[in-house]
């Protein structure tokens, strides 16, 4: 008999911000209290295209003078990512988008597009399906992370939804505080 590939994951993965030091959920926990989904419907706002994960680095080396081997390898730089799109043009999906800007107004609401120099710093949560057990979860705990993306929606009668590009780069804001990969 053949063993399920619990590995392969299918189900889409599921983003959450909340103030920088807000406690992660543990894995079959649903994300409550300060933390809120990116875009108002959670993955049903989000393209089919997923989410993308990019965990890149840069590398050095330093290769001697009688030799054509590498002697010594070392890493100047490691980034995490993860990028999506969201059809969602609420105003408080924008204001997040753009700084976490503030939404004002009551029947008409207004967000100021205007961005400072400072980044706004955001604590992440990517929830999805666990690769170990199925019906179980697991998810990308990123302590302290911004949102990079130039949203640019494609705003058009006809050719489908507006998307807003979303994507938040990890900082290691606090020493030893980066990114986890947790999944029960």
């Amino acid at each position: 008999m053949a063993q399920e590939s619990q590995e392969v994951l299918i189900e889409p993965f599921e983003t959450y911000v909340a103030p920088v030091g807000t406690a992660f959920p543990a894995c079959s926990a649903t994300p409550a209290g300060e933390w809120k989904p990116v875009g108002k419907q959670g993955t049903d706002s989000y393209s089919e295209a997923g989410a993308t994960v990019t965990m890149a680095q840069t590398t050095a080396q330093f290769t001697p003078a009688g030799s054509p081997r590498p002697r010594k390898v070392w890493r100047t730089e490691h980034t995490w990512m993860v990028a999506f799109e969201v059809a969602d043009m609420t105003p408080e999906t924008i204001a997040l988008l753009m700084n976490n800007a503030s939404v004002t107004g009551g029947a008409e609401k207004k967000v100021s597009l205007a961005m400072g120099f400072q980044m706004h710093l955001f604590a992440l949560l990517l929830k999805g399906p666990s690769p170990l057990n199925e019906g179980k979860f697991s998810q990308f705990e990123v302590a302290s992370c911004y949102q990079t993306a130039n949203p640019a929606p494609k705003l058009a009668a006809k050719g489908g939804p507006a998307f807003l590009a979303v994507q938040f780069t990890a900082v290691e804001a606090e020493i030893g505080k980066w990114v986890e990969y947790v999944t029960e």
